[in-house]
């Protein structure tokens, strides 16, 4: 990793790189006993992992996705096919929800979003990074 621009800190510069957080987020969604209290936080983990997943693609294609969710959410909508462009908007928009508006989400909203929405995300990418877990 080197620096992102402006002092951001450390970048992820390989798809390997995004890979690896995506395999985090993971593991810390496993560890996670996911309950009406705390679905909020792991529905945005959620869409971590699929943030980390879709760079990790546009990475594996030598696009830019650049540092930002806007840049990223072009990327996709660009790249991606309209289904699962669509669901990973869905999973940027609960997470966005979940994190600044009073929008509460339930054990039942977590389990929609990761059958509908994550796993298509998920099997998109794997079709050309078979190890993004």
């Amino acid at each position: 990793m080197s620096r992102c621009p402006r002092g951001r800190g450390p970048c992820m510069n390989t798809a390997q790189d995004h890979l690896n957080k995506a395999a985090h987020n993971r593991a810390f969604l496993d560890s996670l006993f996911v309950t009406n209290a705390n679905a909020d936080w792991a529905s945005i983990v959620l869409f971590y992992r699929a943030l980390h997943l879709v760079r990790a693609y546009l990475h594996h294609l030598g696009i830019n996705h650049g540092i930002s969710h806007g840049v990223t959410n072009r990327a996709v909508a660009a790249r991606f096919p309209a289904a699962v462009s669509v669901s990973y908007l869905k999973l940027y928009n609960h997470s966005r929800l979940y994190r600044y508006e009073q929008l509460a989400a339930t054990v039942q909203d977590f389990a929609d979003l990761d059958r509908n929405h994550f796993r298509p995300a998920l099997q998109f990418v794997q079709t050309a990074l078979p190890s993004a877990v």
